[in-house]
């Protein structure tokens, strides 16, 4: 699975393990996206003015959640020269810490259910 983080000015791809495996302009984030369909897994996307394009917003989100794999679509504000594979690398930390909440609060429920019979 790849994480993806964009700036205002790159765009970065980090793995599993959270190593930068690519990186460009981002004017090529949706050759980057189209390319990676199927193995995207998050994004976190940055901009220096605190706000991000909402219609550029809901049609990125809306073409990732055709990807089985993809999980979330993060937005943050950002101080100007934040590098776009620390944003890579917080796709990666949400993506993992939802995964670890969900299996967490599911295993509590078997236990909790388990102690009631």
């Amino acid at each position: 699975m790849f994480f993806l983080g964009a700036t205002d000015q790159r765009v970065s791809v980090v793995n599993d393990a959270g190593v930068e495996v690519y990186h460009a302009e981002l004017r090529n984030l949706v050759a980057v996206i189209t390319h990676l369909r199927g193995h995207i897994r998050a994004v976190c996307i940055a901009s220096p003015a605190g706000q991000i394009d909402p219609n550029l917003l809901s049609v990125l989100e809306g073409q990732l959640k055709l990807d089985p794999a993809f999980q979330s679509l993060q937005t943050m504000p950002f101080s100007p020269g934040l590098d776009a594979r620390l944003l890579a690398l917080a796709a990666l930390v949400a993506a993992t810490t939802v995964g670890h909440s969900n299996k967490e609060k599911k295993g509590q429920d078997k236990k909790t259910k388990k102690g009631r019979r």
